[in-house]
């Protein structure tokens, strides 16, 4: 066991995206996002500005990631979240 002074030799590893989702909060996920600016709302669908229709504001691009939940965890298991 360690003590305070003792020089300790480390390994570290890449962690898989699957790791990294289970090691780092879902608010450190949070703050990867990159909100379109608010004059890209509302959202005109795929052949418009490419958000969404339902998305008439920012808070409706933010509002399916809340870093209370495991949500941004789960979609970072997938792959969807780099």
């Amino acid at each position: 066991m360690a003590r305070p002074g003792d020089t300790v030799d480390l390994t570290m590893t890449d962690a898989s995206p699957a790791e990294a989702a289970e090691i780092y909060p879902a608010s450190y996920w949070y703050s990867l996002l990159e909100v379109p600016p608010a004059s890209d709302f509302p959202g005109t669908g795929p052949r418009g500005n490419g958000i969404g229709t339902a998305m008439k504001t920012q808070a409706d691009e933010t509002g399916c990631a809340d870093p209370r939940t495991e949500g941004l965890a789960e979609l970072s298991r997938s792959g969807e979240v780099h």
